[in-house]
C-alpha cells in the first residue's frame, strides 16, 4: 500500500485534525458559538474546533461540498448540501450481486460531468447485510431493523431504517441496506459487547480497519465518513459529533472505502477529483467509469 506521506502529498493535505488545505478559493468555516448549529443553513455543523474546507463547486453561488479531518486525523468527513444536489446510486457489475442495470448506468457521460462528490456503497449481499431494491426490482428482501441508503426517484438521499421510518419501496429508485444503524436518533449504536465481526469483519479479523459510513442530519444534509484503521465506535462517535441523526455503515477494508470531492466540473471534461483522506487507496478517477462495486454520486444540476 502507498505510504501515507506520498498519499498526503498527492492530495496536498496533512493528516493533522485541523490541517489547512491550500486553495486559492479556500473559505474557512470557523467554529460558531453564537448561532446554534440547528439554525445555520447551508454550512457544515460545528464540531468543536474543526475547520471545514469547501471544494470549488458552487450551486447558486454556494459551496455545496465541505471536508475536514477529525479524531486526530483518523476520520475524514465530507458534508454534502442535499438541498442543491441530486444523488444517484450506480450499481456495479460485480456488486450488489444480481443487480439490474439501466441503460444510463452504463453511460458515465450521464454522471461524470456533473459530479460534485462520490462515495462507495456497501458490503456483498451474500454477507447477510440486508436487502437491496433497484429500479422496481427487489433483488434481496429487506431486513427489519437494518439501515439503508435510500435514493428516491427525484434524487434525494436518505438514510433510514426498514420497519421504523422506512416501510415501503414506493418512491425509491434504490434501497441499499448494510447492517443495523450505526447511529439512530443522534446516538451511537455501538456497544461495549460488540466483537470484531459485529460491524463487518475486517481482513485478518482485526478490530481496527479502514471503514466508511454515511448519514443524514436533521436538515437533510448528508455526511460521508472515512475512517483510517479505526474501531466502529470511532466511526459512530464521528457521526454523532457531526450532528448526524441516522447513519449506516458502508464498505470496509483497504481498497473499497472511497470518498472523493470534485472541483469545478466542466461539462466537456472530467472534473478534477481529490481524496477526502490521504489513506484512500484508489484514485479519484475510479468513478469516472463503471466500477466493479456500487457507488453514490452527488450531482450538480
Amino acid at each position: 500500500m502507498r505510504t501515507r506521506t506520498l498519499l498526503a502529498a498527492a492530495v496536498g493535505i496533512s493528516i493533522a485534525a485541523t490541517a489547512v488545505i491550500p486553495s486559492a478559493t479556500a473559505q474557512v468555516i470557523a467554529p460558531v458559538s453564537v448561532v446554534p448549529a440547528a439554525v445555520v443553513n447551508h454550512i457544515p455543523p460545528v464540531i468543536g474546533g474543526t475547520v471545514w474546507h469547501p471544494s470549488n463547486v458552487r450551486v447558486k453561488g454556494r459551496h455545496v461540498v465541505y471536508h475536514t479531518l477529525i479524531k486526530n486525523g483518523a476520520v475524514a468527513l465530507m458534508w454534502i448540501d442535499a438541498s442543491l444536489l441530486k444523488f444517484r446510486l450506480i450499481p456495479g457489475p460485480m456488486e450488489p450481486e444480481g443487480s439490474p442495470m439501466r441503460a444510463i448506468d452504463r453511460r458515465p457521460s450521464t454522471w461524470v460531468p456533473h459530479m460534485a462528490a462520490a462515495f462507495n456503497g456497501g458490503f456483498r449481499l451474500g454477507d447477510g447485510v440486508g436487502g437491496y431494491f433497484y429500479n422496481g426490482t427487489t433483488v434481496q428482501r429487506m431486513r427489519n431493523g437494518y439501515a439503508a441508503l435510500v435514493v428516491t426517484k427525484t434524487g434525494q438521499l436518505k438514510v433510514q431504517v426498514w420497519g421504523r421510518d422506512l416501510k415501503t419501496t414506493a418512491g425509491a429508485m434504490s434501497i441499499r441496506q448494510n447492517l443495523p444503524p450505526l447511529v439512530w436518533k443522534g446516538k451511537a449504536m455501538t456497544k461495549a459487547t460488540d466483537n470484531e465481526a459485529t460491524w463487518g469483519e475486517a481482513d485478518k479479523g482485526l478490530w481496527k480497519a479502514i471503514r466508511s459510513a454515511a448519514g443524514v442530519l436533521a436538515d437533510g444534509s448528508v455526511v460521508y465518513a472515512y475512517g483510517y484503521n479505526v474501531k466502529p465506535s470511532v466511526m459512530a462517535a464521528a457521526m454523532v459529533a457531526a450532528h448526524v441523526q441516522t447513519a449506516v455503515m458502508l464498505d470496509m477494508n483497504q481498497s473499497w472505502p472511497m470518498g472523493f470531492f470534485y472541483n469545478s466540473p466542466v461539462r466537456s471534461n472530467p472534473p478534477v477529483g481529490h481524496r477526502v483522506h490521504p489513506g484512500v487507496y484508489r484514485e479519484p478517477d475510479s468513478y469516472y467509469d463503471q466500477f466493479k462495486k456500487d457507488f453514490v454520486v452527488a450531482l450538480t444540476p
